[in-house]
């Protein structure tokens, strides 16, 4: 009997606790008091490439086998509310280039993943793009901005690396900043443009070696006891001298 009393009593104590975790807090009110601010700015072409982890373009350049300049690379980008609201007033954002981006990535390369990319990265060097506009502007009523065009000088990126005579990875983070409404989606307010710049081989000259007549004078015996009769270096230009030739 003593046994089945203990059982019994361990069973009511297990009760009152399950009992606690689900009847607690029953005279509270949870009810969430807040509000969620879906009106964020993201910069529109970063928000759609985002993964979950990074928002990146890349752009593969090399030089072409009969070595035609290549196109340069154009990109447009332009502002946007969360989920492309309509936006209730204007808002202005800076758009810079944020080399301290790169920075932090390039100091994580060693970590591997995806930031393994980066490896060697450079930042793209200002003669070698163009910003049309350094600021965006959504109006009031409109869901996207304006556009601001990138242009990115892309066969001065392959004279580059054909004169490095390596491959050249150069960076270009470009970020929306300094709002003047609205908050900014720190998720989706910078856009990595990656552009991989292959090497190539230059081709081998066709025409073959150029012919340099020998500076030194022909001796007149050789060390088998030969002996120099005749010679001449056709150093000169047009035909050899047949008459000259004839007469020796």
């Amino acid at each position: 009997m003593m046994k089945m009393n203990k059982i019994w009593m361990v069973a009511c104590v297990a009760a009152t606790l399950i009992g606690g975790v689900y009847g607690c807090d029953d005279d509270k009110d949870f009810t969430y008091e807040g509000q969620l601010d879906l009106s964020l700015l993201n910069l529109t072409q970063a928000r759609e490439v985002w993964d979950g982890a990074e928002c990146n373009v890349a752009t593969n350049l090399q030089q072409s086998e009969d070595e035609t300049p290549v196109k340069n690379f154009t990109y447009k980008l332009n502002l946007s509310l969360y989920q492309g609201r309509t936006a209730g007033q204007e808002a202005k954002v800076s758009l810079v280039v944020n080399k301290d981006t790169l920075d932090k990535i390039s100091a994580k390369v060693a970590e591997g993943g995806i930031y393994a990319k980066y490896d060697g990265a450079k930042l793209l060097p200002e003669g070698y793009y163009h910003l049309s506009s350094q600021t965006l502007t959504l109006q009031a009523g409109e869901t996207k901005s304006d556009a601001v065009s990138v242009t990115v000088y892309s066969n001065e990126l392959v004279t580059a690396c054909q004169e490095a005579g390596r491959d050249l990875l150069y960076v270009l983070p470009l970020t929306i900043e300094a709002s003047s409404s609205y908050g900014i989606n720190p998720k989706t307010n910078t856009l990595m443009l990656l552009f991989n710049v292959t090497y190539v081989e230059p081709a081998e000259d066709e025409s073959g070696p150029e012919y340099v007549p020998d500076p030194n004078d022909a001796p007149e015996t050789t060390e088998d006891g030969l002996v120099l009769k005749f010679h001449d270096e056709f150093n000169g230009t047009g035909e050899p001298d047949w008459e000259d030739l004839s007469g020796r």
